[in-house]
């Protein structure tokens, strides 16, 4: 399993979504992945990414979220926003059909497990499939209800990597246009460069640069943790919200998680999560300060 050789990564992104009214929102935002650790940076406008507006970060033990326009750093046990990493992960979208929901991180793409545990419920394979200029083994997974099977096709000369992939369940698409490969040892492996996502409410585009994307590079892990002198607020949750320093975030009850729930249904939910909860944080904070 060729994903598996690859345990730390950087990569750049620029997000572009165009709604189903002609609308185009552009988000940019860097991702790194050391093991099990992780941290986006995102940029929604001026500045690009050396003066980041949110940083979400896992440090192996807690979930930090910086927000820049409230000033506000929090921590949690829990991932307290829709999905891992803040922001749609491109390198993990192809992906998306090895499990049953969308709140996985590239340890589970990485694990064997969740591999296996996709056989269940049975598959069929044809050979011959084709998408854009790939040639293609086709794997169907059935549905319950009654749905149309998932498809998925994978590229036979780049290592059967996921280069389409449709989600009748989620009513969504995912689409690898262009792939990039990178040594990993005596190893070849494939990464998407641009990714195109459609569901029923909009269409994203992911372009990875080729010059952004590190492959197994050193990674310096004390960027996983966020110093609290970063920000003026500072929200703990894991101590029933202790005010550690003029802390404006809602009370929660005690021993309560307050978790988002795992999305679900279309990928709009998801490829809007970071952008929702940058509005859902920002109306909690003022509504008590």
């Amino acid at each position: 399993m060729a994903v598996s050789k690859i345990r730390n990564y950087v990569c750049r992104v620029t997000q572009k979504t165009t709604s189903a009214e002609g609308e185009v929102a552009e988000f940019h935002y860097e991702i790194t992945q050391a093991g099990d650790y992780y941290r986006t940076d995102v940029s929604f406008g001026e500045g690009g990414l050396n003066q980041p507006q949110m940083i979400f970060a896992f440090d192996g033990e807690r979930y930090q979220n910086f927000d820049q326009k409230v000033d506000t750093l929090s921590f949690s046990k829990n991932n307290r926003v829709p999905m891992p990493y803040g922001m749609p992960n491109p390198m993990i979208l192809p992906y998306i059909w090895l499990f049953p929901d969308l709140a996985h991180d590239w340890s589970d793409v990485r694990d064997v497990d969740s591999w296996q545990q996709r056989k269940v419920g049975g598959f069929s394979i044809s050979e011959g499939a084709m998408h854009l200029n790939y040639e293609c083994v086709e794997v169907r997974f059935p549905q319950a209800n009654g749905l149309p099977s998932a498809v998925v096709k994978l590229a036979t000369e780049h290592d059967y990597f996921p280069v389409y992939v449709e989600l009748p369940d989620r009513k969504s698409t995912i689409s690898s246009r262009k792939l990039f490969s990178a040594a990993v040892g005596d190893a070849e492996v494939w990464v998407p460069q641009i990714v195109d996502v459609t569901d029923e409410l909009s269409r994203y585009q992911y372009f990875l640069p080729e010059e952004s994307i590190e492959i197994n590079t050193p990674v310096d892990r004390s960027i996983f943790s966020l110093s609290p002198s970063m920000a003026g607020h500072v929200d703990d949750y894991d101590l029933n919200m202790k005010r550690l320093r003029n802390s404006g975030a809602l009370p929660i009850q005690e021993g309560s998680s307050e978790q988002f729930p795992r999305p679900r249904a279309g990928l709009a939910l998801v490829m809007f999560a970071g952008v929702a909860f940058l509005v859902w944080i920002h109306i909690k904070t003022r509504a008590v300060r």
